[in-house]
């Protein structure tokens, strides 16, 4: 069997100037141990993971996308009344 790269799970940095995601291993991946930003260099905890119900988890993933295809929107044609001459 042929093994790749460990899998690694992405923390934000809690620095709010930076706020980008840092690359950690799943096996290192600990509440309460600090890790350094790769970023800003900045160290932080990362917060306690909170189960979201899937409720909210379907908004957010909804949140955002567009239509493939939108509705096509025809123009209003102005000629429908000819004036009286």
């Amino acid at each position: 069997m042929i093994t790749g790269m460990p899998a690694t799970e992405y923390v934000r940095c809690t620095n709010p100037a930076c706020g980008k995601l840092n690359p950690v291993l799943i096996d290192e991946a600990k509440q309460g141990k600090e890790y350094t930003c790769v970023f800003c260099g900045q160290l932080f905890t990362p917060p306690a993971k909170t189960a979201q119900s899937a409720e909210a988890s379907f908004k957010k993933r909804s949140r955002g996308k567009k239509l493939l295809n939108p509705p096509a929107v025809r123009p209003e044609n102005r000629n429908t009344r000819k004036p009286n001459i």
